[in-house]
């Protein structure tokens, strides 16, 4: 069976059995029914091919950071469920001071407005792979000097800052570092920025399998650009980088809206003793 090159096959077997979760068969299912070798995509080409198929010009919109076939309404309301499990993980654990943010896979912009509105983050630092989204991130905060955009990637050896990171925000983007060891130099790196008190959000699937789960093409070849891993995985991966999970959330389903991801972890210093 060749390659499938998108999930159009898993929509419609939603529509004919929608009891189903949409999220359970594109990660459970749909891998099965794929065959043949694949390496992991380069991720910044990913998405400056995916901002540009959205047709956007000027300022990335919301919905352009999920998918071309997702309407304003149905990334507000993706948004607007995530931004209610965060604000339910931070209850009681926001860091103080909380001087600088840092967000991985800024896309639009929408988590520093989200963290600059909700908590007054002084200083945001807005990173994402994507030229497109880093040209679009500097006109939209041009002349605000609070917010300062990189393009750069959490995984690269020589990747650095300049000062202590209170709380990393990391939303639906971490399962895109494909490979396992690249992860796990991300979360160190993370883990050597994270102030004392500090937390890492990261945003995604943590069931029960660790797999590859988007395919498509590149140059020819076919590549795999998004890997989700198990609660198990996550778990020992942070001890392995000096962290620890400290909390879980669930972000609530909504009928008719297909919610990329409904996870949420909440990682922090591991505790000696």
């Amino acid at each position: 069976m060749p390659i499938i090159r998108d999930t159009t096959r898993v929509k419609r077997l939603v529509r004919r059995v929608p009891w189903v979760p949409w999220t359970f068969l594109r990660h459970y299912v749909y891998p099965l029914v794929v065959r043949g070798s694949s390496s992991a995509a380069d991720a910044g080409r990913f998405f400056d091919d995916l901002y540009a198929s959205s047709g956007c010009e000027g300022t990335l919109s919301d919905a352009a950071t999920i998918g071309p076939t997702y309407d304003a309404d149905d990334a507000r309301l993706h948004y607007n469920a995530v931004e209610g499990t965060i604000i339910k993980a931070l209850r009681g654990r926001l860091p103080d001071p909380l001087r600088c943010l840092l967000d991985v896979g800024s896309g639009s912009g929408h988590w520093i407005d989200f963290y600059r509105s909700c908590y007054g983050v002084p200083r945001c630092i807005a990173l994402d792979l994507s030229r497109l989204s880093v040209e679009s991130l500097e006109r939209k905060y041009a002349g605000v000097p609070e917010v300062e955009a990189r393009q750069g990637d959490i995984a690269d050896p020589s990747f650095s800052l300049e000062q202590e990171i209170d709380l990393v925000n990391a939303i639906g983007v971490m399962f895109h570092i494909v490979q396992d060891e690249r992860l796990e130099q991300a979360l160190s790196r993370l883990r050597g920025l994270l102030a004392p008190e500090g937390l890492i959000l990261v945003g995604g699937q943590f069931g029960a399998l660790t797999r590859d789960v988007y395919f498509h093409e590149q140059d020819g070849r076919t590549v795999v650009s998004k890997r989700i891993r198990s609660l198990s995985w996550w778990r020992a991966a942070a001890l392995r980088a000096g962290l620890q999970v400290v909390a879980r959330h669930k972000t609530r389903d909504h009928p008719g809206i297909l919610l990329p991801e409904n996870n949420l972890l909440v990682l922090a210093h591991a505790r000696r003793g």
